[in-house]
């Protein structure tokens, strides 16, 4: 009877204040999409085991206001790039990007999942293609139209037919060279994703206040989860402290959480 009364009244709240109502329900649906994508990409790389190089150094990199791990959020590209260029204790940095391609070329046309990756992404999982390669640094610039297909992928349009490195796909309407196939044990960030393509940053991407971004590493040998943690805040303290420096505003005072896979 209690439960019946309190949902009668949620109800009727709801009714009384439509405009709280939609604000309530609109954050509500934010914060579930966002947590059920933080841990889509812990899940996958870490409590499914995985067929990755070494995965005991192998971590999850994440920015976050307050320092917790319980309040982390995907990370922006300049500061990934910061984390790159200065870390010691941390190395092979990867990023990436979920979204949806449309494809054509050979049979029908349709819509897949794929990723914009970091060519570091192949080297920091440790996973070789089965056939042809994965992208060069090079081809992490704009102007690089390559892709690398999901063994799935490549059985459902090609029938894996041995030839189909060096062929086109079109991708978005625009011609990618097929380079490389990857293993059908290869499931990143998902077993969903069929396509990779190189990241190939955006003037949007480079603003550093753009949090679009999944981003991992390996611990260097001989280095601990807590010396990385420690090193990681303190270089989050610096590009902020350079920011303010160049009168540069700061929306996000992050901090880098490192959640390791052990």
């Amino acid at each position: 009877r209690s439960f019946a009364s309190d949902l009668l009244y949620g109800v009727r709240l709801l009714i009384l204040r439509p405009a709280f109502s939609a604000v309530a329900i609109v954050t509500l649906a934010l914060g579930i999409g966002a947590n059920t994508a933080i841990f889509s990409v812990v899940n996958a790389l870490f409590l499914v085991p995985l067929p990755f190089a070494e995965p005991d150094r192998l971590l999850m990199v994440w920015e976050s206001e307050s320092g917790s791990p319980r309040s982390t959020f995907i990370v922006s590209a300049p500061n990934w790039e910061d984390w790159r260029a200065q870390s010691t204790t941390l190395q092979d940095f990867a990023i990436w990007e979920n979204s949806s391609f449309n494809i054509s070329g050979g049979t029908e046309p349709e819509q897949v999942a794929g990723v914009r990756v970091s060519a570091s992404v192949f080297e920091l999982l440790g996973v070789r293609p089965q056939a042809g390669r994965t992208f060069t640094s090079v081809e992490d610039e704009p102007g690089h139209n390559v892709v690398v297909l999901s063994d799935a992928l490549w059985a459902r349009r090609f029938g894996r037919d041995p030839g189909v490195i060096g062929r086109a796909l079109r991708i978005n309407g625009t011609p990618y060279e097929i380079v490389g196939v990857m293993p059908a044990s290869f499931r990143f960030p998902q077993a969903r994703y069929a396509l990779w393509v190189p990241i190939q940053f955006t003037r949007q991407d480079r603003e550093r206040s753009a949090h679009s971004f999944g981003a991992a590493a390996r611990l260097r040998p001989g280095v601990s989860i807590d010396v990385a943690q420690m090193e990681m805040a303190a270089l989050a303290r610096r590009i902020v402290e350079a920011q303010e420096r160049g009168n540069i505003p700061v929306r996000v005072t992050a901090q880098i959480i490192v959640i390791g896979a052990s």
